[in-house]
């Protein structure tokens, strides 16, 4: 039995099934927007301090996206019309065009992202005031050429016969490895104290424990100051007013600790012991731990979590229409050559949600990155 009103329009609507459907559901979408849209503007409106963190987003790149979404909409409705004029080679050449439109608002929304979560604002010791770089290498858990050490035994050095044979790559050492084994017995000897932390009786991987006869396996006492890695923003007082930072700390330019530092130059260096840490009420809060150091994710403040809710959650509307696009123009398109009038209306109502999502991004824009 065949569905009534799925080609024709019904009396008391004036709309097939399919499109009344659609208008319903893109009400609730309304809501479900506006209410972000509503959040986000009360928030605003009821600061009696708002900084002008939208100056930390990309104006050209999504000035860029929104010409691209207009245009996917456009090519939207060249698609239907295709339909209606029984072409079909022209409607799969404008879905390809929107497919491709959509492709690139995701690649562009995805190298914002990735600025944002690699832009940091860093707290050091010796300065008030905060500083801000793009995170080139962060901590990398090791230890490297330049990084300062505790030289347990007083060589003046950082043995590397305190190094691991990392058997499985993971960076850690595991039971089933070695360290370099100067007396070549190749195991933990009798003696050499360790922490039981889940007191099972043995040393496991994760218990630090101290080498009392001296065989070259892993001492705790060989700690490093691990360093990152950063580039620093040349505009980076625009919301802090401070000063250049020309204090003394391990802030190196060139592989190696130094005091007395030059910050003339874009690519530093900075040591973790000369970064702030949280008192420890507020410890383990941050993506970062205890550091006083915090990208430009959701976590940094109320503008930037209002900014990745509302745009991550059209992105996902995008790729929602993503995945109905490519099944209506690979698998989907068996219906044109039975019900073409049915399939046409598929696209149709594809298109209605196709014109919110960028409606939704029209709004968007100005609302987060002008105003």
């Amino acid at each position: 039995m065949k569905i009534p009103y799925n080609e024709e329009i019904r009396p008391d609507t004036g709309l097939y099934n399919a499109k009344l459907g659609i208008w319903l559901f893109l009400a609730s979408e309304v809501m479900l927007f506006g209410g972000l849209f509503s959040a986000y503007l009360l928030l605003r409106s009821s600061s009696s301090v708002w900084p002008p963190f939208a100056v930390e987003l990309n104006i050209p790149l999504a000035t860029f996206n929104t010409v691209v979404l207009i245009t996917s909409s456009v090519t939207m409705v060249m698609a239907w019309v295709a339909l209606k004029r029984k072409n079909l080679a022209s409607f799969k050449g404008y879905m390809a065009i929107t497919l491709l439109c959509s492709g690139i608002f995701l690649i562009v929304k995805y190298i914002e992202y990735s600025e944002k979560l690699s832009h940091y604002v860093i707290y050091l010791k010796d300065n008030d005031k905060p500083i801000e770089v793009h995170m080139l290498d962060n901590f990398n858990g090791i230890w490297d050429e330049g990084e300062d050490f505790i030289d347990s035994n007083g060589n003046g050095k950082w043995d590397s016969a305190e190094q691991l044979e990392d058997i499985n790559g993971n960076g850690e050492w595991d039971a089933a490895e070695f360290l370099e084994d100067l007396n070549g017995n190749g195991l933990w000897d009798e003696g050499e104290e360790y922490t039981d932390s889940n007191d099972n009786g043995k040393w496991d991987s994760s218990e630090n424990f101290v080498d009392s006869n001296q065989n070259g396996f892993w001492d705790t006492a060989e700690e490093f100051d691990d360093r990152i890695f950063v580039s620093m923003y040349k505009d980076h007082n625009k919301h802090y007013n401070h000063s250049s930072h020309s204090h003394d700390s391990h802030i190196d330019t060139d592989g190696h600790s130094n005091h007395e530092s030059d910050h003339s130059h874009d690519e530093i260096y900075i040591a973790k012991s000369d970064i702030k840490e949280y008192s420890d009420k507020v410890k383990g809060k941050t993506p970062e731990n205890s550091l006083q150091m915090k990208s430009f994710g959701p976590w940094f403040n109320n503008f930037f979590g209002i900014y990745f809710a509302i745009t991550g959650l059209h992105g996902l509307h995008i790729l929602g229409g993503v995945a109905v696009m490519l099944y209506l123009l690979f698998p989907g398109i068996r219906m044109w050559g039975t019900e073409p009038e049915r399939f046409t209306n598929r696209i149709e109502v594809v298109g209605l949600y196709w014109h919110f999502v960028d409606l939704v991004w029209i709004f968007l824009f100005p609302t987060l990155y002008l105003l």
